[in-house]
């Protein structure tokens, strides 16, 4: 249950706008490796 939960849970997602056509701009809006490794790092330093 979320009680047991030591700290609220984060969503790590694509960004709020449209989804570009081009590559390079699509490799922005989604979340990379970085992104991603700064909320797992969140979380933890929260709980």
């Amino acid at each position: 249950t979320f009680k047991a939960l030591k700290a609220p849970p984060k969503r790590v997602c694509a960004l709020q706008v449209p989804i570009p056509y081009s590559p390079d701009m699509e490799n922005h809006v989604f979340p990379d490796r970085k992104r991603i490794i700064a909320g797992i790092r969140e979380v933890m330093e929260a709980g």
